[in-house]
C-alpha cells in the first residue's frame, strides 16, 4: 500500500514522500500539522492478527525507550483500517548507505559502542531488539547515531512464553545461532547482532556467507563453522578487537559477553589502548559484493534447490518449514527437534 504524497493521516499528518520499507509496512516522511514539524510514520502494510500483534509489539517496546541513540516514538493509531506508528524523523543515512571512504576503524568503533549504549538501556528497560542490522542504525545529519526498528522487539521476561518463542524471524545474515535453532534468544543474541555488524564494518564482509545464498546453507554456517578471523581479513585491527569480535561470534550463548555493559568496557579499553595507533585512523574497506545481499529478510530468502544433494537439500527445507510450523504454534521442542534434523539433513547437501 503506497500512500501518495499530500495524503493526511488523522487529519493532521501529511505525507510528504516515501524513505523506507520493509517487511511490516512503509515508512514515509510526513508534516505534523499539530505540532508544526517533520515526522516519520510507519504505516502497517498487512492486517492480519498476526501483523497487528507484532505492530503493537513495535509501538509498546519504542513507547518505553527515552534514550538519545534510539529513535523516539510519538503516537500510534488507525485511520481508515490503516494502522501506523508516528516516529521521530532522522535526517540521514543508515550504516549501510554510508560513504565507508569517509569513514576509520575508530569512527565505526564509536558508532558501535553508541549503538550498544542503547542495546545497554532497552535491556535494563526488559527490551530486546532482536533485528540488529546496518539498515536498522541511523547516522543523522549532525553526526548522531540512533538505533530504530523495534518491529521485532520483545520484552526479555516474555521470551519463556512459548507463544513467542521457536518461529525464525529478522534478517539472514545477523541472526544468532540459536535463533535457527527454535530458541527466542536474550541480551547475548542482540550483542552477536552487533558482532556480525562490527565484523561487516571492519572488513567489507560478512562473516557467513554462502555461494547460494540460501536459507539451509547459511543456517548451517552460523550454527556449526567458525568464522574467519577479522583480522586476516583487515590486518589492521588491533588483536585485542579481534578477539572480541570472535567472542562475541561465538556459536554458543554462554561464551558470549554477559551483556552490553561488559562489552562496552571490552571495546572502550580497546580504543584507549588503540587510539595513538595510526592503524586506527585506517579508512574501512570497501564492501564485499555479498553485503549487498544481507538485508533479505528470512522470510523472503531465496529457498532455490543446488542441482546436487537435491534431495538432501528439500528434506531440510522441509524439516524446517515443519519447525516454523511448529514455533508457531507453541511447541518448542518439537520445534528444536526439527530444526535439529534439519542441519542433520543438510550436512548431506
Amino acid at each position: 500500500m503506497n500512500l501518495p504524497a499530500g495524503t493526511v493521516l488523522a487529519e493532521r499528518y501529511r505525507i510528504i514522500e516515501r524513505i523506507g520499507g520493509g517487511g511490516m509496512g512503509d515508512v514515509y516522511r510526513c508534516y505534523d500539522h499539530g505540532l508544526e514539524r517533520e515526522v516519520a510514520v510507519k504505516v502497517l502494510a498487512e492486517q492480519s492478527d498476526r501483523m497487528l500483534q507484532r505492530f503493537l509489539a513495535e509501538a509498546q517496546a519504542m513507547a518505553r525507550l527515552n534514550h538519545p541513540s534510539i529513535v523516539a516514538v510519538y503516537d500510534v493509531g488507525m485511520d481508515d483500517g490503516r494502522s501506523y506508528i508516528i516516529m521521530e524523523y532522522v535526517r540521514g543515512v543508515t550504516i549501510r548507505e554510508i560513504d565507508r571512504g569517509a569513514y576509520t576503524i575508530g569512527r565505526a568503533l564509536d558508532i558501535v559502542l553508541r549503538v550498544l549504549g542503547a542495546l545497554r538501556y532497552a535491556h535494563e528497560m526488559d527490551v530486546l531488539h532482536r533485528d540488529i542490522k546496518p539498515g536498522n542504525v541511523l547516522i543523522s545529519d549532525d553526526d548522531a547515531v540512533k538505533v530504530t526498528d523495534f518491529g521485532l522487539a520483545r520484552r526479555i521476561s516474555d521470551v519463556g512464553n512459548l507463544s513467542q518463542t521457536s518461529e525464525i524471524v529478522g534478517t539472514i545474515a545477523y541472526l544468532p545461532p540459536e535463533r535457527f535453532m527454535g530458541k527466542a534468544g536474550d541480551r547475548s543474541g542482540d550483542l552477536y547482532s552487533v558482532g556480525v555488524l562490527l565484523y561487516e564494518l571492519l572488513t567489507g564482509q560478512l562473516p557467513f556467507t554462502e555461494d547460494a545464498q540460501d536459507l539451509v546453507s547459511t543456517m548451517i554456517a552460523h550454527v556449526n563453522e567458525t568464522p574467519r578471523p577479522a583480522r586476516a581479513l583487515n590486518p589492521r585491527i588491533p588483536e585485542a578487537l579481534d578477539h572480541i569480535i570472535a567472542k562475541l561470534l561465538d556459536s554458543d550463548p554462554g561464551r558470549r559477553f554477559a551483556g552490553a555493559q561488559e562489552l562496552i568496557e571490552a571495546l572502550e579499553a580497546v580504543r584507549g589502548a588503540s587510539a595513538a595507533d595510526p592503524a586506527w585512523r585506517s579508512r574501512l574497506p570497501l564492501p564485499d559484493a555479498s553485503m549487498q545481499r544481507a538485508g533479505t529478510p528470512l522470510g523472503a530468502a531465496q529457498m532455490e534447490r543446488p542441482s546436487a544433494g537435491a534431495s538432501e537439500y528439500a528434506a531440510a527445507l522441509a524439516l524446517m518449514q515443519r519447525g516454523m510450523a511448529s514455533g508457531r504454534n507453541g511447541r518448542e521442542d518439537e520445534a528444536e527437534q526439527f530444526y535439529r534434523e534439519a542441519i542433520a539433513a543438510a550436512k548431506n547437501v
